[in-house]
C-alpha cells in the first residue's frame, strides 16, 4: 500500500527480537479499524517498526494500547519529529509544543551512537526544567525520545513499560 501525502508515521512499536512480521501484523490489525490506511514498516533496526497513519496521533495511540497483544511490547506516540543536529544544538521548539504535564518520566533511546542517549536525556531534562516540568521516574506520562539514524522521534504518552500480552 502506498502512503499518501497526508498520511504520516503516528507510532513507533517495539516487537520481540525476530518476530517484526508477526507484530506488525497485530499493530496493523489494531489500527485498520480506525484508520484503513495505516502501513506498518520496519524502521532499520530488529524489533523496531514505524507506523503511518492518516488520523491523529492521539486517536491512533488510544486504540493500539487498548489492546492485548501477543508480540507488541511498546508503543510510542510520535508527535513530532526533529533532526538530530537540531536536539544536540538545543533546538526543541518540537518538545515546546507539547502540552506537558508537571511531572513526566523521561525515556531517552537513541540507537546506533554510544552514549548519544545519556546527552540527549541531558538537554531534554535542561529544557523541561526550564518550563518549569519536573522528570519523575514514577510520573504515569512519559516522554519518549526515541532516535533512529538522523532523526528524533517525540511523543507524549502513557508510561507502561510493556503491552498487556496474552498466550505468550
Amino acid at each position: 500500500m502506498r502512503i499518501t501525502m497526508s498520511c504520516r508515521i503516528v507510532l513507533l512499536v517495539t516487537c520481540r527480537t525476530g518476530n517484526d512480521e508477526w507484530c506488525a501484523r497485530e499493530i496493523g490489525d489494531a489500527v485498520f479499524g480506525l484508520d484503513n490506511s495505516v502501513v506498518v514498516e520496519k524502521a532499520g533496526f530488529p524489533g523496531l517498526l514505524q507506523v503511518y497513519g492518516c488520523r491523529d496521533v492521539d486517536s491512533i495511540y488510544r486504540r493500539a494500547i487498548s489492546r492485548e497483544y501477543g508480540f507488541v511490547e511498546t508503543i510510542i506516540p510520535v508527535h513530532c519529529i526533529m533532526g538530530l543536529q537540531e536536539v544536540l544544538e538545543e533546538r526543541l521548539e518540537c518538545i515546546d509544543g507539547l502540552k506537558m504535564p508537571r511531572e513526566v518520566k523521561i525515556r531517552v533511546r537513541m540507537r546506533g551512537v554510544r552514549e548519544l542517549s545519556t546527552r540527549v536525556f541531558a538537554l531534554v531534562l535542561k529544557n523541561l526544567r526550564s518550563r518549569g516540568v519536573v522528570h519523575t521516574p514514577s510520573a504515569d506520562e512519559c516522554l519518549f525520545i526515541e532516535g533512529i539514524k538522523d532523526r528524533v522521534y517525540i511523543g507524549l504518552g502513557h508510561c507502561r513499560t510493556r503491552i498487556a500480552v496474552h498466550g505468550g
